[in-house]
């Protein structure tokens, strides 16, 4: 195998430039890898660009995460609850089912229509009594509203940006789910 050359007519200044101004988010992260490279960074390093310090091992989640997950319930009556966690798994799962269940009225029972990820079937999941898991069929996203939630809060929301710190990563998903649980979705 022969190495590819970098082209002389652009550096990593100027790729990071690119990035924070494009509109998809794909193309941002590949211009910043190379921006890495362009400082010297390994190809090693640059496929783990979008990750953060406080990011868990790379097989412990989805191909498409970037080390933040938002994860969320609306209820038909609109009671919305977030939890903004660096992983999925089984414990951040387990959390949000508390969340869930404190939130339900007392003699209510709440049903979560749910994808069938590995840590929403679990036999670890602590479910609590007022809450019944229906899974969706596999491989069926359209079925899942809660995707199409996902996506619109990407799209409009959450996409297209460069941020130097998690903690910013974190703040606008914060401001992201309150615009969205107080119908402020312009």
């Amino acid at each position: 195998m022969v190495a590819i050359a970098l082209r002389k007519d652009f550096g990593a200044a100027e790729l990071r430039r690119l990035a924070r101004g494009s509109k998809d988010s794909g193309q941002a992260r590949r211009l910043l890898a190379l921006a890495g490279i362009y400082d010297g960074g390994s190809r090693s390093d640059a496929a783990r660009v979008g990750e953060t310090r406080h990011s868990p091992p790379r097989a412990a989640r989805p191909a498409h995460a970037m080390g933040l997950h938002l994860r969320g319930h609306l209820s038909g009556e609109g009671e919305a609850i977030g939890l903004i966690l660096p992983w999925c798994d089984t414990n951040a799962m387990n959390a949000h089912l508390a969340e869930i269940s404190a939130a339900v009225e007392p003699g209510a029972h709440a049903v979560l229509i749910m994808d069938q990820a590995g840590w929403h079937t679990t036999s670890k999941l602590n479910l609590p009594d007022n809450i019944t898991i229906l899974p969706l069929p596999p491989r069926a996203p359209e079925l899942n509203f809660t995707e199409n939630l996902w996506q619109f809060m990407h799209d409009n929301w959450l996409s297209n940006r460069v941020f130097e710190f998690y903690d910013q990563i974190v703040a606008l998903c914060c401001e992201a789910w309150n615009r969205l649980e107080s119908g402020h979705l312009s």
